[in-house]
C-alpha cells in the first residue's frame, strides 16, 4: 500500500508540497497525521533533507502522538479556565512584579472603564490605584510576587474618572520563564463600604443624641427605644 494514502487527507497537501519543493537549503521539518494500519491515527514529526531533485528525503520520523495528546489536553484545560475567568462576576487579573498589567477579564475591564484590553494591558496598574493607596498596593504586589498570599482593600480611579472601593485576594502565579506574578480576584465593595459608613454614622448620631429615639414596626409597636 502506498505510504501517501495513509497520510491524513487534511495534512497531505502540506506534506506533498514540502516533499516536492522542500526548503531552499534542502532542510525539511513538519508534523502530520498518519493512519497506522495497526495503531490507528498517529502524529508524526519528520525532519531531514531532500534527496536531489526527487520528491524524497533522508531523515528521521518521530512518533509524537503522546506529546500531542498532552498538548491538546493542556489546551482544553486552558480553554476551560479562560471560560471560567470570563464567566466570573468579579475582576480576575494578573500583575507582573513591576506592576505591569498582564491580563484582566472582561468584568475587570468594565470596573476600570476600559473599552478594550489594549487600553490597559502592558501598562502599569499602579496608575489606576488612588494615589493615597498606591504605595500600599505597590508593596502588596511586590510581596505577592515574592511568594506570599494576601488580601487588600484599596480605591481605584478608573479611566473614566469613577472611583471604586475594591477588595482583592491574591496569590503568586509562576510564569513560563520562572518569574512570579500576582494572580488576583478583586471585587467591588463600594456599595458595601457606603452602607457600612451610613450605618456607622447613624449609630454615632443615635449615641450622641440627647433626645428620645424610638423605632416602631408597621403596627406602631415600639421595637427599639432610648431616652
Amino acid at each position: 500500500e502506498v505510504w501517501s494514502s495513509r497520510v491524513h487527507p487534511e495534512d497531505w497537501p502540506k506534506v506533498q508540497t514540502l516533499m516536492a519543493d522542500g526548503h531552499r537549503d534542502g532542510k525539511m521539518d513538519f508534523e502530520y497525521r498518519y493512519n497506522h494500519p495497526e495503531n490507528g491515527q498517529r502524529w508524526f514529526y519528520c525532519t531531514g533533507r531532500r534527496m536531489g531533485n526527487e520528491p524524497r528525503m533522508f531523515g528521521v520520523i518521530l512518533d509524537i502522538t503522546e506529546q500531542k495528546k498532552i498538548e491538546e489536553e493542556r489546551e482544553r484545560n486552558a480553554d476551560e479556565l479562560r471560560a471560567m475567568v470570563q464567566a466570573t462576576p468579579e475582576c480576575v487579573k494578573v500583575v507582573a512584579a513591576d506592576g505591569t498589567l498582564v491580563h484582566m477579564n472582561t468584568v475587570g475591564l468594565g470596573m476600570i472603564g476600559a473599552q478594550s484590553a489594549e487600553a490597559v494591558i502592558g501598562k502599569s496598574v499602579y496608575n489606576l490605584v488612588d494615589p493615597k493607596d498606591r504605595e500600599r498596593f505597590r508593596e502588596f504586589n511586590e510581596r505577592i510576587c515574592r511568594g506570599e498570599k494576601g488580601s487588600l482593600e484599596f480605591e481605584i480611579i478608573g479611566l473614566n474618572g469613577q472611583r471604586r472601593r475594591m477588595e482583592t485576594h491574591a496569590a503568586p502565579l509562576r510564569q513560563r520563564d520562572g518569574s512570579l506574578s500576582q494572580l488576583a480576584v478583586t471585587r467591588d465593595i463600594t456599595q458595601r463600604t457606603m452602607s457600612e459608613r451610613a450605618t456607622g454614622l447613624l449609630a454615632a448620631i443615635v449615641d450622641s443624641s440627647e433626645d428620645a429615639i424610638v423605632s416602631k414596626d408597621v403596627n406602631g409597636i415600639i421595637k427599639i427605644g432610648r431616652a
